[in-house]
C-alpha cells in the first residue's frame, strides 16, 4: 500500500533546500558559500542587530525591529535536523496510497496537497517581492540607512554598503529557507492527517459481525495487525515535532503562528478520531479474547495525543492560539497608554 506513485508534492521544498547549500546532495562550492561563509556572517551581523538594541530607545516600534530577524534560527534549526528532514522526506514512500478507499476521495487528498502547495508558493511569491522592494528601499528611502537596522562601526560608508549587500544576500537566503521549512511543515502535516483519515477509515471498514466464522475473524485479525503497525509507524513519522521543537520562536517572532498552529491542530484532531473508530467497532461481534485484549491495548495507546511542541513547553493548538491573541491584545493596549 506505498505511496511511491503519487505525485511528490514536496518537489517545491526539496528544490529550495538543495539551493540552499544546506542539503548534503548539494554542490560543494554551495554548501562552502552557505555553511562556512554565511552562516558565520549572520551570526556577526544578528550580533551587531543586539549591539544596536542600546540606540533603539525612542519608541516601541523600534525596539521591535531589533527581533524581526531569524533567519538564525531557521538556518540553525535546518542545519541541526537536516538529516532528520531528509530520512522523513524518504519515509514518504511507505505512506499509504490515496486512492485506497477509490479515486474520488483520492483526488480529493490530491487537491489537498495541491492547495497547499499553491498556497505556499503564493505566499512565497509575495515573500520574494517584499524582499526585493525591502532590500531597495534605502536606495530611494533617505530615511533608510540599511534593509534591516543594525550597528555600523564608525558609520563608515564601505563598511554600510557591505553591510547592504550581505542583508540583501541574506534576505533572499530566508526565501529559500521559507520555500523548504515552512512547505515541509505544512504538507507534512497534511499528509499525516490524510494518513490518519486513511487509517481510521481502514479501522471502521472492520466487520466482526459480518460473517460469523473462523476464517472471516481471521482476516480481521490480520487487518488489525497491520492497521496497528500502521499507526505505530505515523507515531514515528510525526516526530516531527521533535524538530519543531524550538518553532515556537521561530512563528512567533516571523507572524507565521497560524500557519504553524492551525496544521498541527489537525493531525491532533485526526488522531482523536482514530480513538473514536476503534471504540466504535463491533469488538463484542469477535469470539476471540486475543482480539478484545489487542483492540483494548490498541485504544489505550491511541489515547496519547499526536501534538506539535513549542519549545517543548507550549502544545501547539487552537486553544494555544486564542491564548496568544487575548494576551497580544492586552499587552498592545496596556502599552498603547504608556507615554
Amino acid at each position: 500500500m506505498s505511496a511511491e506513485a503519487e505525485t511528490d508534492y514536496f518537489q517545491f521544498a526539496v528544490k529550495c533546500y538543495e539551493q540552499s547549500g544546506l542539503r548534503r546532495t548539494s554542490k560543494f562550492f554551495q554548501k562552502c558559500i552557505s555553511v562556512y561563509i554565511l552562516y558565520p556572517s549572520l551570526i556577526v551581523f544578528c550580533a551587531m542587530v543586539i549591539i544596536n538594541f542600546r540606540y533603539k530607545h525612542d519608541t516601541i516600534s523600534e525596539m521591535a525591529e531589533v527581533f524581526a530577524s531569524v533567519l538564525l534560527v531557521r538556518k540553525t534549526i535546518i542545519l541541526t535536523y537536516g538529516s532528520f528532514f531528509e530520512d522523513l522526506y524518504r519515509k514518504r514512500i511507505y505512506f499509504w496510497k490515496y486512492d485506497l478507499f477509490g479515486k474520488i476521495k483520492g483526488n480529493q487528498y490530491r487537491k489537498r496537497m495541491a492547495s497547499c502547495v499553491s498556497l505556499v508558493k503564493v505566499l512565497w511569491s509575495i515573500g520574494f517581492f517584499s524582499i526585493a522592494v525591502h532590500s531597495g528601499a534605502p536606495i530611494f528611502v533617505e530615511s533608510m540607512v540599511l534593509p534591516h537596522a543594525c550597528w555600523i562601526p564608525g558609520n563608515n560608508f564601505i563598511i554600510q554598503v557591505i553591510l547592504h549587500v550581505m542583508e540583501t544576500i541574506f534576505f533572499f537566503e530566508t526565501a529559500l529557507l521559507v520555500g523548504m521549512f515552512d512547505e515541509f511543515y505544512l504538507l507534512m502535516c497534511t499528509e499525516l492527517k490524510i494518513q490518519f483519515e486513511l487509517l481510521s477509515t481502514t479501522v471502521k471498514s472492520i466487520k466482526f459481525g459480518m460473517v460469523f466464522s473462523k476464517d472471516h475473524e481471521e482476516i480481521c485479525w490480520r487487518k488489525l495487525t497491520q492497521c496497528t503497525k500502521y499507526h505505530n509507524f505515523l507515531l514515528g513519522s510525526s516526530n516531527l515535532p521533535q524538530i519543531v521543537a524550538n518553532l515556537f520562536v521561530l512563528v512567533i517572532v516571523n507572524g507565521l503562528f497560524l500557519m504553524a498552529v492551525i496544521p498541527a491542530s489537525e493531525v491532533e484532531i485526526e488522531s482523536e478520531n482514530l480513538a473514536l473508530e476503534i471504540y466504535n467497532m463491533d469488538w463484542y461481534n469477535a469470539r476471540s479474547f486475543k482480539i478484545h485484549k489487542f483492540l483494548l491495548f490498541w485504544l489505550a495507546q491511541t489515547q496519547i495525543p499526536v501534538q506539535m511542541s513549542g519549545a517543548g513547553i507550549l502544545m501547539l493548538n487552537r486553544p494555544l492560539m486564542l491564548r496568544v491573541q487575548r494576551i497580544g491584545y492586552s499587552v498592545s493596549t496596556l502599552l498603547s497608554g504608556l507615554k
